[in-house]
């Protein structure tokens, strides 16, 4: 009666339809919300980043044109969405100043950008090559952790199996009520918190045993 109550009241403020079936799946059938809360999130995670190879790659690109290092730093963090470096450089700050910023936007080349930056704006030396080699790095690293996503897909869908199924079937049991009423008889009382804590244990076991193999 409760669940009718809210879905009754989220309508009445006028929430998005969509929502309210969402949250009326969540109330009546949690298990299965769940379930499709769970497939979702594999489905629609986001994928490897190339943005730190399209950046140091678009670098190379604009110095080959002859374009000015600070501009080609601009016109590429623009290209890539990272507005904030191209502005700062606009607004006349030093490269050295831009380092932190390109390390935070880039952290999977974080260290070498801010080095190579640094050292060109010292010395002064020919960065396109540099910038080029960087990008070559970035995107290897990128194809890198794709082959072992793909690799190691089969170890991950065993781990879902291993803890994820135990997880749900214990949060079923307590959705239903069902280990409310052994507890509540003193004469299951006992082995259903052996039995609890058994199924706990495993659980735990099983996370440090994924911990240690990832």
């Amino acid at each position: 009666m409760s669940e009718w109550l809210v879905v009754a009241w989220v309508l009445s403020v006028g929430m998005d339809w969509r929502v309210v079936l969402l949250l009326l799946v969540a109330l009546t059938v949690p298990l299965w919300a769940l379930g499709g809360i769970a497939v979702h999130v594999l489905v629609h995670r986001p994928g490897t980043s190339t943005r730190s190879a399209v950046f140091c790659q678009s670098v190379a690109r604009e110095l080959r044109t002859g374009a000015p290092l600070r501009t080609a730093i601009a016109d590429a963090a623009r290209a890539v969405e990272a507005g904030s470096i191209g502005a700062s450089l606009e607004s006349g700050s030093l490269l050295e100043d831009v380092v932190p910023e390109l390390r935070a936007e880039f952290p999977e080349i974080g260290q070498e950008i801010g080095a190579m930056v640094a050292a060109v704006a010292e010395t002064g030396s020919a960065a396109a090559p540099l910038f080029q080699e960087l990008g070559d790095l970035a995107l290897a690293r990128v194809e890198t952790t794709e082959e072992i996503r793909v690799a190691t897909s089969p170890a991950r869908a065993s781990i879902a199996v291993l803890v994820g199924l135990p997880t749900l079937y214990v949060a079923y049991q307590l959705s239903t009520g069902t280990i409310g009423d052994l507890l509540g008889d003193p004469a299951q009382q006992r082995v259903a918190l052996v039995g609890m804590g058994l199924a706990a244990a495993g659980l735990l076991a099983s996370v440090l045993l994924v911990r240690r193999a990832l």
